[in-house]
């Protein structure tokens, strides 16, 4: 049938696995149990005309069951059916593809899906009320947890788990100032709260400093900007694809790449899997070389579904060349879609194998999630084995018959023990080892790739069950082959730092022109010190007496004074200490008040008295005595004296650093 809602598959997969019961260990007839599966799909161009979703359904989930295999361990035939049912990632679609699936025969065991938050939300509060398992194969949305949805399993990461190996990559090159940049909705804003939760742990050996936190919501108004005012190089993006082109091109245009910035974005990604391949809606992450996508790059106008979403992204105004400048460094984390190395999966094969055969099923079709749907499967089933497991013992101690096929709704016996089976499942899936954390949610594996040459290549893994972050350097370390990963690499050869470093240099007088000005300020008081001695051995001789020789000896030791103030007003903290200086700068003005005091004073009283004689109008012989004279130059020392205590009392010296204008040393 082709109408939305209608079954879009019918999958039944023989596991060989045994729901412990005394009536099925040797079984030769098969027992179906059933499973309500909902996955988000449209007609496309690789649509086949039975709508059994072959492109895309049945390579990841008929895989479940390798052809030929059988566990020799595990006696019995036992069938797991699965029904699929279509929710073209609509609310009420999907909504109503969950009743149809319950209200209809036979019961279904737990429910499998969705893949978009829309449909898993109402899904998962429903089942909590029907007291039914859920297990999603591809919904990673930050908001479920254990408290509010606590029925709803996921195998695939949330994408809080994406924060884990951001901190880990904070720590490996020591950024510890970092700046955010997040879309203003709730998948984005919720992730980003997790990080600052995160960066604000305490016991932790780093203390990061959160310079700068810039959100938008339908248009950029400068939060690039501010970055860049706060000197943030470090910057944690948390926005879908649309967006990133249009920030990666204002970042193009404000120089906010290359060597002093390093961009550390997560992979989300709002729409569908485009043209070349089915339609599949999901919330995941970007599309492969979305940046070179034009205009909105949803594939829109070709996708019916997608006509009311709101164009956010429009032209970005650059040339794809320019954005590939802006992202080159760029550091991208997503989830790892296969696990990497050679492992023996849960179902007998290897990574390798499972692989080739999904390559050769599934066509054109391809979706990141085809290895966590294979995964998930197997997780559904291991839960239904250990619940029969868990009831054949019941029923070997109580001496009753209960068995997988009572199973019945609104029932919190069946609900318990298969939540306590699930979050117990653990074994190697093709997307690496399988554990649910307290959270209900998988512990994975976290893909760390980088922008270089136009292209994105792995650098890094994180594993998060050891909470260890996988690098170049330290992978061969496990045993692990390199090939897969990539150096990281850094425009500027280093990793960029997380601020600007400030290095406050002391300004110094130069000290060859000191070295000038100290020679000729010593030569001044050699010289002076000559004419003191002459004046003082010569002070009878009738030219010099005339000249009033003690007043002369006031001028010569005032210029002294001042000579040794030159070479005290050159000194800074590079001749004496920063804790001396003040006393410094106490002396040099004391001693060249004093020196421009005596030498001014003193030639001051003998030109006033050249003055009053010459200017006697009365021609009267007038005569002023040389210690009226002194009495003058004392009257100025005793007023400068009183100027200069006052000063130190009210106001002493003390040091103060000067901070002169900034620059950029471009070394």
């Amino acid at each position: 049938m082709n109408a939305v809602g209608s079954p879009v598959g019918s999958i039944t997969m023989c596991l060989n696995l045994v729901l412990a019961q005394p009536s099925a260990l040797y079984s030769k007839n098969k027992i179906n149990y059933n499973l309500a599966g909902t996955l988000a799909a449209v007609e496309g161009p690789q649509m086949s005309s039975n709508n059994n979703l072959a492109g895309w359904s049945l390579p990841h989930l008929s895989l479940s069951q390798p052809k030929g295999y059988r566990q020799q361990t595990m006696p019995g035939n036992y069938c797991k059916k699965l029904s699929l049912r279509n929710n073209t990632c609509d609310t009420a679609t999907g909504t109503k593809a969950f009743f149809d699936m319950m209200y209809n025969s036979p019961s279904k065991v737990m429910l499998f899906g969705a893949a978009c938050s829309k449909v898993t939300d109402p899904i998962a509060k429903a089942a909590k009320h029907w007291h039914i398992t859920q297990l999603s194969y591809a919904d990673t949305h930050p908001k479920f947890s254990a408290k509010k949805y606590p029925n709803l399993f996921r195998i695939v990461p949330s994408e809080k788990e994406f924060n884990h190996p951001r901190l880990q990559l904070l720590q490996r090159f020591n950024w510890t100032r970092v700046g955010t940049l997040f879309q203003n909705e709730p998948r984005y804003a919720l992730a980003h709260n997790h990080l600052l939760s995160l960066l604000d742990t305490p016991g932790d050996q780093f203390e990061y400093e959160l310079a700068e936190t810039q959100s938008f919501a339908d248009e950029l108004k400068g939060q690039l900007q501010k970055l860049i005012d706060k000197d943030v190089r470090i910057i944690l993006g948390y926005f879908d694809e649309k967006w990133a082109r249009r920030i990666f091109c204002e970042a193009y245009r404000k120089g906010m790449y290359g060597k002093n910035y390093q961009w550390i974005i997560t992979a989300y990604r709002k729409g569908m899997y485009g043209k070349n391949c089915q339609w599949i809606i999901t919330e995941c992450m970007f599309r492969a070389e979305w940046w070179t996508l034009q205009g909105n790059g949803d594939d829109s106008e070709d996708d019916p579904s997608l006509e009311d979403e709101p164009e956010v992204a429009g032209g970005t105004g650059c040339a794809v060349e320019e954005i590939m400048i802006a992202l080159e460094g760029c550091i991208e984390t997503d989830m790892l879609p296969l696990a990497a190395g050679n492992l023996k999966t849960v179902s007998g094969k290897n990574i390798s194998m499972y692989e080739l055969e999904y390559d050769q099923r599934r066509e054109k079709a391809y979706s990141p999630f085809h290895g966590y749907t294979y995964d998930g499967v197997w997780a559904a089933a291991l839960a239904i084995q250990a619940v029969g497991h868990r009831l054949h013992k019941m029923n070997h101690h109580d001496k009753s018959n209960i068995t997988v096929r009572d199973f019945k709704y609104h029932d919190p016996f069946w609900e318990q023990h298969f939540k306590q089976e699930l979050s117990q499942v653990s074994f190697d899936g093709v997307t690496g080892p399988v554990q649910f954390t307290s959270e209900n949610t998988r512990v994975g594996l976290i893909r760390l790739r980088q922008f270089q040459g136009g292209h994105q290549v792995k650098i890094g893994e994180y594993d998060g069950l050891e909470k260890q972050l996988l690098m170049m350097n330290n992978v061969a370390a496990r045993g692990r082959s390199t090939d897969d990963f990539f150096p990281i690499y850094w425009p500027g050869g280093d990793p960029p730092l997380d601020r600007t470093i400030e290095l406050v240099e002391k300004a110094h007088i130069n000290i060859s022109i000191y070295a000038v000005l100290v020679t000729l300020a010593s030569l001044g008081i050699v010289m002076a010190s000559i004419f003191l001695a002459i004046n003082i051995k010569f002070r009878n001789q009738r030219y010099i007496k005339m000249s009033s020789p003690y007043l002369n000896n006031l001028i010569i030791v005032g210029c002294i004074l001042t000579y040794i103030s030159v070479i005290f007003l050159g000194m800074d903290s590079s001749l004496v200490s920063e804790d001396t200086f003040p006393h410094i700068c106490t002396v040099r003005a004391w001693i060249l008040m004093a020196g421009f005091t005596l030498a001014f004073g003193a030639m001051f009283s003998k030109t006033w008295r050249v003055h009053s004689i010459f200017t006697d109008v009365q021609l009267n012989k007038k005569v002023i005595k040389d210690y009226q004279l002194y009495m003058v130059v004392f009257i100025l020392l005793c007023v400068d004296v009183a100027i200069m205590t006052t000063w130190q009392i009210v106001d002493p010296f003390y040091r103060h650093t000067k901070h002169l204008t900034p620059f950029v040393n471009a070394w």
